[in-house]
């Protein structure tokens, strides 16, 4: 069995990036990675954006220590045989192609990229072995998260299906698994930050460690063009996945739920009960 952790990361206003990343590894990548990396913090709860902002529990600390921690434990990181994976958005995209997107969708569509990549890496790795997944806890949308891994990864016909494991599972900061997750997502974030923020600035060298190992750490990011194709094919997509507009909106009511991602993926199970019970109405005569 191998496992994945993950955490998400933004910055400070979540005004233009958006990530989500994770690492992947055997039982024995992680408990060799988890016991260097509580080596090095002697177990305090470390947290990126604090740690390198003297923030938080990192406050009163002198800098260059906080920063000395940060490097520190990316080298175990990049040390270890753990394999890195993060994809971020650059929020001018959706918020100027899909304005009346849901406030959760930015997490859930780096959250669903990244379940992709790592069911590719289990499917490339040997041996071959399912993934467990376990994400930080996010009051606002472990549910959905939940339900979108159900129906991403229970596709029977698809090649990746054999290698996730039933559930997912979220956990606190506490895990130090967790906390490597963190560091990873924060990185993924200030990447994509610095290629789209308002200032030009050199690759982190925290970064520029990861992308010398291209095959333990990939990186995805979705920019202002990819929303644009996006929004010109997704009429189509409408159609070719039964999304109505008027409909779902008629059923949200009937149903009394919200309109958020949950009910969103409750409606999409609702067509394929009814496609897959028309189907076999038509089978039968």
């Amino acid at each position: 069995m191998y496992s994945v952790c993950g955490d998400e990361s933004h910055d400070g206003k979540q005004e233009r990036v958006f990530a989500v990343a994770g690492l992947f590894g055997s039982q024995e990548d992680w408990d060799a990675a988890e016991a260097a990396w509580v080596a090095r913090t002697g177990g305090k709860v470390f947290h990126a954006a604090d740690c390198e902002s003297d923030k938080g529990d990192f406050a009163g600390i002198d800098h260059k220590m906080n920063l000395a921690l940060y490097k520190d434990l990316t080298q175990i990181i990049i040390g270890s045989r753990l394999c890195g994976r993060g994809v971020a958005l650059d929020l001018a995209g959706p918020r100027e192609f899909f304005p009346d997107i849901l406030p959760e969708s930015y997490y859930h569509k780096c959250f669903n990229e990244l379940l992709i990549r790592f069911g590719e890496l289990a499917y490339l790795s040997i041996p071959q072995d399912k993934i467990e997944f376990t994400f930080d806890h996010r009051f606002e949308t472990d549910y959905s998260a939940g339900l979108l891994y159900k129906y991403t990864t229970n596709q029977p016909e698809w090649k990746l299906f054999p290698y996730y494991h039933d559930e997912i599972s979220f956990a606190t900061r506490q895990s130090p698994r967790i906390q490597m997750a963190d560091l990873i997502a924060r990185e993924t974030m200030k990447e994509l930050d610095r290629q789209v923020g308002p200032a030009p600035r050199p690759t982190r060298r925290s970064m520029a460690s990861m992308i010398a190992k291209p095959y333990r750490f990939e990186f995805t990011y979705y920019v202002r063009e990819y929303f644009e194709d996006f929004r010109n094919k997704f009429a189509e997509a409408q159609t070719a996945a039964h999304l109505d507009i008027e409909d779902l909106g008629n059923w949200l009511r009937q149903m009394g739920l919200p309109d958020n991602w949950g009910s969103r993926l409750r409606y999409l199970g609702y067509l394929e009960a009814n496609e897959r019970l028309n189907k076999h109405d038509k089978d039968k005569t």
